[in-house]
């Protein structure tokens, strides 16, 4: 999705030297307009006014919809946007959260309302094999909690369910079969016919954990229970996360299409169950803080006699030998009575270096003829490969960015004020690093693969470079008053958040479901962080795809979808020029001036998408929208 939002700022509608002086359309609102955005997943621009909700259709002109707002309440947990109003998105649908209303952005239809037997929505799951999405919500009754479920296609309730609840928790650890699923809620866990809503089983538990087969026709549950101050003291301080999470120790085994208990086995582990790996159709390992064991399906019993007890156990994979055990970077062969195979254990994927990263510690991979690129937080290094200690390595300062060109394999490195371009294969290592001439190096958050070149870009400054690191041309745009200070920290928040979803994508590569995938753009992000490495384990390829399956039904503009893996060819500054304050359309191809917005003020609110090649600016109650 090649879009960029620049928050804040009023446009008039005088422009300097090539764009139309007239907006092309202009929407008329009762009530002066607070706010706006674009919702994320439809496209659709949403107005936000002292009295309503509504969405435009930018190529009309034209409300397709709006819809009044009563007693309005701020929701907790929401995302804050810039006015006092705050709303949420349900991801991967077209739906939107306001004062507990859930609004279909595609056609103003009214989804849940509170005025319908609820109180508030207390959370949501997404259930992708029905394309539905689950909702959960509380009523005045404090005993009482409403469960709907709705079509994500045509935002139809399927059913609604009144159950009788114990404690305030949402749903959590849902895991779901075809049709049925097993999940906590309330203080109970439950076993449902997704279809029509039935029941099959209830239990009072407290969140814990549950999982499937492979098959999908048996679930295991793991009650969850109170966690000591202690304990959760101990946990924060160490920073273990597996630990925030209590459980108790034995498993319940269940027929996940009756819903009846097939079996139940006390799991006798030292922290007990903290996590599970299915190793094949008929077994699975339980691990916990210092081990683990293998246990049957069909049974509960256990495989091994003895648990295996080593260290924070990642996987188990089953081989001709017996089982292959991975924990952290390294791994053990054990047989198939768990016993060791091997003495010590070796570094995983067989690759040496892997001995002289710390197990706790994070990092990134990147493969070449000759050997691997790894970069932890603290250090970028170069293993030629069987080498158990690095050939050059980089030090790396607290605010040093990565990103990774997959195309031609280059690692694109900012370390203070100086640029590395690392390619191995081409023999650029840790002495190719050039110094940046740029103003503000420090706020570049973006990077860009254009043809041969790449166009690099912060708030307020960009630079074209060559493969080699070289700038070919920049501009900084200085910003005029208090609205530049605040798009400056509006913008390294989005980018920040940008980078983060970005990071695992990185590349030139087009990847299903990815925001911004086959794009060429990617996130300067801290080094070290796994991302690569985690984005290819990732959720399960069935899963991205029905929710990005999902998320393409749920478009107001079908043709918007595709267009968010485009690249866009523009990049817009604040700036100002002379007396003028304007917004300056660049092309990041040659980095061209291309259009000047006039600005009257440093306080107007205006948003630029560059996907559909619009602005928009509001005035008051008025909604102008141009077209780039």
């Amino acid at each position: 999705m090649k879009k960029q939002i620049l928050l804040g700022l009023f446009l008039i509608t005088t422009l300097i030297g090539y764009s139309q002086t007239e907006a092309n359309h202009v929407v008329n609102f009762k009530d002066k307009i607070d706010q706006f955005y674009f919702h994320t997943f439809s496209g659709v621009p949403i107005m936000l006014t002292e009295a309503s909700v509504a969405g435009v259709d930018g190529n009309t002109g034209k409300i397709i919809w709006e819809v009044p707002l009563k007693n309005l309440v701020l929701i907790k947990g929401l995302v804050k946007l810039e006015g006092n109003m705050e709303i949420q998105e349900v991801p991967y649908t077209s739906y939107l959260v306001v004062n507990n209303l859930v609004i279909d952005t595609k056609n103003g239809n009214i989804v849940l309302n509170p005025e319908n037997n609820f109180k508030k929505i207390i959370n949501y799951e997404i259930i992708p094999t029905l394309n539905s999405v689950l909702f959960a919500c509380s009523t005045k009754d404090r005993k009482v909690m409403k469960l709907t479920l709705v079509t994500i296609k045509d935002s139809k309730q399927v059913w609604s369910k009144e159950i009788a609840v114990s404690k305030k928790n949402g749903l959590s650890a849902l895991s779901n079969g075809t049709t049925n699923a097993a999940y906590f809620v309330g203080g109970k866990f439950i076993i449902q016919n997704l279809k029509d809503g039935n029941i099959l089983h209830s239990e009072d538990s407290r969140p814990g954990a549950t999982f499937l087969s492979p098959n999908k026709e048996r679930v295991l549950m793991v009650h969850g229970k109170k966690m000591g101050l202690g304990a959760a003291l101990g946990a924060g301080i160490t920073m273990n996360v597996n630990k925030l999470v209590a459980h108790t120790n034995k498993i319940y085994s269940f027929d996940l299409n009756s819903g009846k208990t097939t079996w139940d086995k006390a799991i006798k582990l030292d922290e007990g169950y903290l996590e599970s790996y299915p190793i094949s159709d008929d077994s699975f390992f339980v691990a916990d803080e210092k081990g683990g064991n293998l246990y049957k399906y069909a049974s509960g019993d256990k495989i091994w006699k003895k648990n295996f007890e080593n260290r924070r156990i990642k996987n188990v994979e089953k081989n001709t030998d017996g089982y292959m055990i991975f924990y952290s970077y390294k791994k053990l062969q054990v047989d198939s009575k768990g016993k060791k195979i091997w003495k010590k254990a070796k570094a995983a994927n067989d690759k040496t270096m892997f001995a002289d990263i710390d197990d706790n510690e994070s990092f990134d991979e990147y493969t070449y003829n000759n050997g691997s690129v790894v970069a932890t937080q603290y250090k970028l290094k170069y293993y030629v490969h069987g080498s158990k200690k690095p050939e050059w390595r980089i030090s790396l300062d607290k605010e040093a960015k990565i990103a990774y060109d997959a195309k031609r394999k280059n690692i694109i490195l900012l370390n203070g004020k100086k640029l590395y371009i690392i390619n191995p294969d081409k023999n650029k290592g840790k002495d190719g690093g050039k110094k940046l001439d740029l103003k503000k190096v420090k706020e570049i958050h973006t990077i860009e693969v254009r043809g041969d070149k790449y166009y690099m870009s912060g708030v307020s400054e960009y630079a074209i470079i060559n493969e080699n690191g070289v700038i070919e041309k920049s501009k900084f745009y200085t910003q005029p008053g208090e609205a530049g200070r605040k798009l400056l920290n509006g913008l390294s928040i989005a980018a920040e958040i940008g980078g983060t979803a970005l990071s695992a994508i990185g590349s030139y590569n087009a990847i299903a479901g990815g925001a911004s995938a086959g794009s060429g753009m990617m996130g300067m992000n801290p080094p070290g962080l796994g991302g690569e490495k985690q984005f290819k384990k990732g959720a399960s390829q069935y899963e991205t795809g029905a929710y990005t399956q999902m998320a393409a039904k749920a478009v107001y503009n079908p043709n918007r979808f595709d267009a968010f893996k485009e690249t866009g060819d523009y990049s817009f500054f604040f700036a100002k020029e002379g007396e003028y304050k304007v917004l300056v359309k660049v092309a990041k191809d040659t980095g061209e001036e291309k259009d000047k917005f006039i600005f009257k003020n440093n306080k107007p609110m205006y948003k630029v998408d560059d996907t559909e090649k619009k602005v928009y600016y509001v005035k008051g109650s008025d909604l102008y929208i141009f077209n780039y």
